[in-house]
């Protein structure tokens, strides 16, 4: 609901490409760990990466799913979604 804080979120991103190269490819998994969230919130893609630091390029991928795992009041919350 509209303040509530999200904390110790870890955001995962899957993607699949969209390029002439690598269409329909898996194209690994993107994190991003913002130090709080408040409420509802927008993420660029390209703020997700790789461990390697590879960001996720919206140009030549697509996202086909999504799970964040964060802390709110205390417990642990998980929402997993595929497109």
């Amino acid at each position: 609901n509209g303040n509530d804080e999200w904390v110790d979120a870890t955001i995962t991103l899957k993607g699949q490409g969209t390029g002439a190269a690598n269409k329909d490819q898996p194209m690994g998994s993107f994190v991003l760990k913002p130090p709080v969230v408040k409420g509802r919130t927008a993420l660029k893609l390209d703020t997700f990466k790789k461990p390697d630091g590879e960001p996720f390029v919206h140009m030549v991928m697509r996202p086909t799913d999504v799970e964040v795992v964060a802390m709110l009041r205390g417990e642990q919350c998980r929402l997993t979604k595929s497109f």
